[in-house]
């Protein structure tokens, strides 16, 4: 059975639907194929009635302290059902490095990165107990070097000879390659919900049990209570590899009681979420006057952000 990585599973052949054209030739296509040609795609944001809407409170800085952080007046706003910050999210995720905290607890890091998150009867009602939220911070410079997240060497044959041979010339590159972002047409959208003690999170995702397992993880609760469907993705491209927006849902969803939909904004999607890294390459190369490369030697240096376990791809 084919796949393609922007997480869509192809259905056997026996789940297509398929017709007779008026020339007696049966044609076939994937079941999701109509709906999306008409418009019809269910995807992950989609809300049923009497769904919570969340948004989260993101730092507009890139180092800083937190010196305040008072709810309290948020809390008391209309249709307001739940906040949520540190206090509620204690563990760590990440993928290969558990180092990242779901809210930011004390510090600040990265510009975007979530303080707190609400939900309420509708976006609006959301954004502005968000909004009312007071914050207070000492700015801070950011920090630099010193922070190896990984690290990798590959050897392969006696470069130092390569490099050491008189019929050789060194040819030293240095390139310098920026953040890339696939943009596919669907950001990140959860929709959670919390019953019998189990959650249950639709979530357009490429890795449904990495989101599981880094939910639970958040969360303090074992894996086989938390439950993630995928709907239709609205592409991905290796985008959607991580655990991104769901903990927050899931956590409202547990505080409220009810359904909580979580869908990022295309700034939020740019600002926040995994992406290819920044690097910087140098490449060394010893060549012949004949165009034979005999040996090269490479440094790549990538940011992976501003907690190691974002991962590097």
């Amino acid at each position: 059975m084919p796949h393609c990585r922007c997480g869509r599973l192809w259905r056997l052949w026996n789940e297509h639907i398929c017709r007779s054209d008026q020339g007696g030739h049966e044609s076939c296509t994937p079941g999701h194929a109509r709906q999306a040609a008409r418009a019809q795609t269910v995807y992950g944001g989609s809300c049923h009635p009497g769904t919570l809407h969340a948004c989260l409170l993101q730092a507009e800085v890139a180092s800083a302290r937190i010196v305040t952080l008072d709810t309290s007046i948020a809390r008391k706003m209309p249709y307001v059902r739940a906040i949520a910050s540190a206090d509620d999210a204690p563990g760590m995720h990440g993928i290969g490095i558990a180092d990242h905290p779901l809210f930011a607890r004390d510090v600040i890091r990265y510009d975007g990165e979530p303080i707190a998150a609400v939900a309420a009867g509708t976006l609006e009602q959301a954004k502005a107990a968000a909004a009312a939220i007071i914050l207070e911070l000492e700015l801070e410079g950011a920090a630099r070097g010193g922070n190896v997240a990984w690290e990798a060497k590959v050897v392969g044959g006696d470069t130092d000879a390569a490099f050491a041979r008189p019929d050789v010339e060194i040819i030293d590159s240095c390139f310098r390659v920026g953040r890339q972002n696939r943009v596919p047409f669907e950001p990140r959208a959860v929709v959670a919900s919390f019953e019998d003690g189990r959650f249950h999170i639709q979530t357009s995702t490429q890795v449904p049990w990495t989101v599981r397992h880094a939910t639970a993880k958040v969360l303090g609760v074992p894996d086989s209570q938390v439950r993630v469907t995928v709907p239709p993705v609205g592409g991905a491209f290796g985008l959607k590899f991580d655990c991104s927006l769901e903990p927050f849902a899931a956590i409202l969803a547990r505080a409220t009681g009810h359904r909580v939909a979580l869908v990022n904004s295309r700034r939020e999607e740019m600002l926040t979420c995994l992406c290819r890294e920044n690097a910087k390459i140098r490449i060394r190369s010893a060549a012949t006057k004949a165009g034979e490369i005999v040996g090269r030697e490479a440094t790549v240096l990538m940011d992976c952000g501003a907690y190691g376990g974002q991962q590097v791809s």
